[in-house]
């Protein structure tokens, strides 16, 4: 029995469509490929062993299942594979990434909305 988060809700997955990628699947591949494919992102990310180890995991959920269903990922896949490869460059300062909780959020979207608290 497998289950799968879709349209808000986890579902059981017929054996038929078990390989076939949910909408959400897909937007986080997509996401994944402009965070790491972006020229913006690839000169503000601060590259170190950590980092790149942890991003040469997805190599392992790259299989040619995924590549037929979303075949713009073949250049992820190729970026990855000349990662592996290569010393991470000198560490450099920009892209600050930061978990703020989510009333915050909630605050700054009132703010902007309406332009009180």
């Amino acid at each position: 029995k497998l289950l799968k988060y879709i349209d808000g809700k986890w579902q059981e997955v017929p054996m038929s469509e078990r390989l076939k990628l949910t909408k959400l699947e897909g937007q986080i591949w997509i996401a994944m490929f402009n965070l790491l494919m972006g020229p913006e992102c690839q000169r503000k990310y601060e590259f170190n062993s950590h980092n790149k180890n942890q991003i040469l995991k997805l190599r392992a959920h790259m299989t040619e299942v995924l590549l037929d269903q979303i075949p713009m990922l073949v250049d992820l896949q190729r970026y990855l594979e000349h990662l592996s490869m290569m010393e991470p460059p000198a560490a450099r300062q920009g892209l600050v990434l930061e978990q703020v909780p989510r009333s915050m959020i909630v605050w700054y979207v009132r703010m902007m909305g309406n332009g009180q608290p």
